[in-house]
């Protein structure tokens, strides 16, 4: 299914929509294989499961389809029913992990208030999941970095996601709050999004912050701090 790219600068997240349900309804969208029976979804969601798993431990260099069988229970011949390649599975394993953090996101995050009140809803939200996700969030880290995924299918499945952080920051530029660095807002995004992931897949930080909202809410402000505008009147 065609994602339609949007620009950097459409707002979202102010007029009561939320781009975070598009991805949740695309992948519910997806349907199983015909040829198969009724436990075909539990069979692909299983396959998925246990690649996302071994994924973390081993890398995907590190783990075959033999493996990913194995680990499965199921033969390498029911594998390729649903998987024409490996790199089908690893779109797979990403597309589902996406779907995991919308959910979340779609649980606390209201795209209603001022900027500085979404950007602490969203990134408080994303901080809290990746917390109490470690494997999640060592598996993120790996799949946003990892070359196996093209560029272009990375920020397609990621599209969601995407706009809407960068509608928050847009619209903080706009209003003048926000520093207007080249290419904006990709650098405010990454210098939130990069630091955000190096953190949580720190052991020694996580067990230090998970367990202090005050700390928390301080990482929160300081993202907050070195991408707004120092002369801002805060809207």
């Amino acid at each position: 299914m065609k994602t339609k790219r949007s620009s950097p600068g459409r707002k979202t997240g102010g007029n009561g929509s939320s781009p975070v349900k598009e991805l949740a309804s695309r992948f519910h969208e997806q349907d199983a294989p015909d040829h198969d029976n009724v436990n075909v979804s539990g069979k692909r969601e299983r396959l998925v499961q246990v690649t996302s798993t071994l994924f973390v431990e081993k890398g995907i260099h590190g783990v075959p389809v033999s493996l990913i069988a194995r680990k499965a229970d199921v033969a390498i011949g029911t594998f390729y029913i649903y998987f024409k390649t490996k790199q089908d599975l690893v779109h797979a394993v990403y597309e589902k992990l996406l779907f995991d953090i919308t959910q979340n996101l779609l649980a606390k995050y209201h795209p209603s208030g001022s900027v500085k009140e979404r950007f602490f809803g969203y990134y408080s939200a994303l901080f809290e999941y990746l917390l109490d996700n470690p494997q999640q969030a060592r598996l993120l880290l790996y799949l946003s970095t990892t070359p196996y995924i093209e560029q272009g299918v990375r920020e397609k499945m990621s599209d969601d996601l995407l706009r809407t952080q960068m509608g928050i920051l847009t619209e903080g530029k706009d209003k003048g709050l926000l520093k207007d660095e080249h290419p904006f807002p990709y650098v405010s995004l990454w210098f939130i999004y990069g630091s955000l992931l190096f953190l949580v897949n720190k052991e020694l930080i996580r067990n230090r912050v998970a367990k202090s909202p005050e700390k928390k809410q301080r990482i929160l402000e300081m993202w907050w701090d070195g991408i707004k505008r120092t002369d801002a009147e805060e809207k």
